[in-house]
């Protein structure tokens, strides 16, 4: 969930970023936020969704989760206001669903797409520098070709040092974050049975169910 948001943040987006915006909120949200503010140093998070009530919902959890922190938390009205400075971005709903003005996004910014990219969304992606993600076989044959050359390749390539990842503060860089099932699992068999090993972590008894808040 919040484990590929962060990732993406700690190779691709600007050190300097302190504005981030959450575009929809479901039952991942809660994660993602928390793995923005892990990784980046925001000074505040706007938070938006069709569904005002759910993001008020979202806002008011998130206050409370995030006290140890000195970030401000706040639910907004449209989508042209959660993006306004925002230097990191995450979309959970689709854009079909709502207009996504390019135009609208600040230069440096790093957008985290959490559903298939494709030209048929409102996203301009000619305007966008370089876009990532974590398979090519995670994307359908037709959003590769749609998006042709602004296709940059895969996240662990950036790692590798394969290819370049950010190279100045103006690039807006989107990153696809479908993940694939089996490397999702052997990634958290492997985190599961470290932290067994060192004998750190939370035991969870209510794991992963978050839905119910924002039903």
């Amino acid at each position: 969930m919040g484990a590929s948001t962060g990732a993406a943040l700690d190779i691709l987006a600007r050190k300097n970023s302190k504005k981030g915006a959450l575009v929809g909120a479901n039952e991942q949200s809660i994660f993602q936020l928390e793995a923005m503010i892990e990784v980046c140093n925001l000074e505040e998070i706007r938070i938006y969704d069709l569904d005002l009530g759910k993001a008020k919902k979202l806002e008011n959890i998130m206050k409370k989760r995030l006290k140890p922190y000195s970030v401000k938390v706040t639910r907004v009205y449209t989508v042209d206001e959660s993006l306004k400075d925002a230097d990191v971005i995450v979309i959970e709903d689709s854009p079909q669903k709502w207009r996504f003005n390019i135009n609208k996004v600040k230069k440096g910014s790093t957008i985290i797409h959490t559903g298939y990219i494709d030209k048929s969304e409102s996203i301009t992606y000619d305007k966008v520098s370089k876009i990532y993600f974590n398979s090519k076989e995670t994307i359908p044959r037709k959003s590769r070709l749609n998006l042709g050359p602004n296709i940059s390749g895969e996240i662990g390539s950036v790692l590798l040092g394969k290819i370049a990842g950010r190279e100045n503060d103006d690039e807006i860089i989107v990153y696809e974050s479908i993940n694939m099932g089996l490397l999702d699992l052997m990634t958290a068999r492997a985190v599961y049975v470290r932290a067994k090993q060192e004998g750190v972590g939370d035991k969870w008894d209510d794991l992963g169910n978050t839905s119910r808040h924002l039903s």
